[in-house]
């Protein structure tokens, strides 16, 4: 395996790490908590997130646009919230792994600035 792959790789796994929910188990003599609601309703089903690599085209506080490469470059929008995470340097030019949900426009759950490759 090239350097660039392994780097890839060790950063997806770190990236899947910091941003997989905690969950913890419950300690002697406590029930663990239900997940169903109280009223017997039956919850909407979770929102699978989504991922994507590109470079910071224009960042600000509620908003990150990102430029994606390859054979068909295309701008991706981002709304950003008070619960997004934020790890890293995240600058204008910086490569960043974005994790996302759908919807209009996208909700960043989690923006990981990649460090620039050593040469």
């Amino acid at each position: 395996m090239g350097l660039n792959m392994r780097r890839d790789i060790a950063m997806a796994v770190l990236f899947s790490v910091l941003t997989a929910p905690a969950v913890a188990a419950p300690g002697p003599g406590q029930e663990r908590p239900s997940l169903a609601p109280a009223d017997g309703s039956q919850a909407p089903p979770a929102v699978p997130d989504h991922a994507v690599t590109g470079v910071v085209k224009a960042f600000g506080h509620t908003a990150l646009v990102i430029t994606r490469a390859g054979k068909n470059p295309s701008e991706l929008t981002f709304r950003l919230t008070a619960s997004t995470v934020r790890e890293g340097a995240i600058v204008v030019g910086t490569q960043v792994q974005v994790r996302f949900r759908t919807g209009h426009p996208p909700v960043a759950t989690a923006v990981l600035a990649t460090p620039p490759a050593r040469r």
